[in-house]
């Protein structure tokens, strides 16, 4: 990474309390040390404490959805193909988690239809019709995943934020962001009105210099521990595929 490119990012994230990117693969293990990493950050902020069960549902949650809908060009582990991205970030009383991952194009409508009807429910009406998905297994055919949509809307008490970004002929990469805020009352926006575009800006300039992860926030031995092994689990991985 050169410097104009450790400046770019630093320029970008230098307001917040706390920002981890992570550009990679996720395994079971990188996505429990991507939430124990983001956990031991938020126990270190005051205003955030309150929200940790919360969070860690919802990254949980953004986790489970990558399961169930994400897709591998060719079942291996490719970093810089821009497979998979994930990101949480605390700018003052608000907290940012955002996802992407691949889906093939047909199923995108169905995808959409699915949030769509998501983001037109208010908390009562989110409440129903999870109850109703959970008897009927309805709105979904891959394990639920309607549950987890429903459940990320009523646990944030915001819209849910996605966009499709053609990747190829067969592909589209499916951002998700949702946004959980102390005290929020109703629909209101926080004031720093991170967009889900400029968590893509951060993915595809991570894909360009071929970055694995950023991270601002505590650097004690704790909270880099979860870094080494996120990047020793990336770089095994690779090993194996270049001698499969």
């Amino acid at each position: 990474m050169n410097i104009n490119t450790t400046f770019w990012f630093f320029d970008r994230i230098s307001e917040d309390n706390l920002c981890l990117l992570y550009n990679g693969d996720f395994s079971d293990e990188i996505t429990n040390k991507l939430i124990e990493l983001s956990e031991y950050n938020i126990n270190n902020i005051d205003n955030l404490s309150k929200m940790k069960k919360k969070a860690s549902f919802l990254m949980a949650e953004c986790f489970q959805n990558i399961v169930r809908h994400g897709e591998s060009v060719d079942g291996k582990i490719h970093v810089a193909s821009n497979e998979g991205f994930f990101l949480t970030k605390n700018w003052q009383d608000t907290y940012y988690i955002t996802s992407g991952n691949l889906i093939e194009n047909t199923k995108i409508k169905d995808l959409e239809l699915q949030l769509e009807k998501v983001n037109s429910l208010d908390k009562d009406e989110l409440k129903t019709l999870y109850r109703k998905v959970l008897e009927n297994e309805e709105i979904s055919d891959k394990g639920g995943a309607g549950l987890g949509l429903i459940e990320m809307a009523r646990k944030s008490g915001q819209k849910l934020e996605y966009v499709f970004k053609e990747f190829d002929k067969k592909f589209a990469l499916f951002y998700n962001q949702i946004i959980l805020k102390s005290n929020i009352e109703g629909n209101m926006r926080p004031d720093c009105d991170f967009e889900i575009n400029e968590a893509i800006n951060y993915h595809e300039k991570m894909v360009d210099e071929e970055i694995l992860v950023i991270h601002k926030g505590d650097f004690s031995q704790d909270a880099i521990f979860p870094v080494l092994k996120i990047i020793e689990e990336n770089l095994q991985r690779l090993k194996k595929d270049a001698v499969s």
